[in-house]
Formats: C-alpha cells, sequence, structure tokens
C-alpha cells in the first residue's frame, strides 16, 4: 500500500534539491550533482589528454628526490 503526501517547499530548497542525486553504494550514500564543468576544469580535462596522448613530450620521474630537484630548479 502506498500513501501520497503533498509538502509546500522553498522554491530556492526545492531547486536545490532537484539539482542533486544521491547514489547509494554499500548501504554508503553518496551526492552526485550534475554541474556543466567549468572552464577551468575543461581546460584541465584538455591538458590531461594532451599529456596522455603524448607522454614523450612531458617529463617523467623514477624517484621523489628526482621530482623534487626538477621542481626547485630554476629551468
Amino acid at each position: 500500500m502506498t500513501n501520497e503526501i503533498n509538502i509546500n517547499v522553498d522554491e530556492e530548497i526545492k531547486n536545490k534539491v532537484t539539482e542533486t542525486q544521491v547514489i547509494k553504494r554499500n548501504d554508503v550514500s553518496f551526492e552526485g550533482v550534475n554541474k556543466i564543468p567549468s572552464k577551468e576544469m575543461l581546460e584541465s580535462l584538455k591538458e590531461i589528454n594532451e599529456m596522455i596522448d603524448n607522454p614523450k613530450k612531458y617529463p617523467r620521474y623514477n624517484n621523489r628526490e628526482d621530482l623534487k630537484k626538477a621542481l626547485l630548479s630554476d629551468d
């Protein structure tokens, strides 16, 4: 048996809740929000794809010390 319930909710709260989805995995709830990615996010994704597609153009390091030296160098 099901029952219908009507509730009056502030429009701002309703809009916020409507944009939010809750995903449940292994009885743990995660909030998932469908937002349009920002310009900065799209640029970052483009940069990551460039690095994946052209790995030889970007330095790689075998250990933390080599990475630290590269980050601290003036080159």
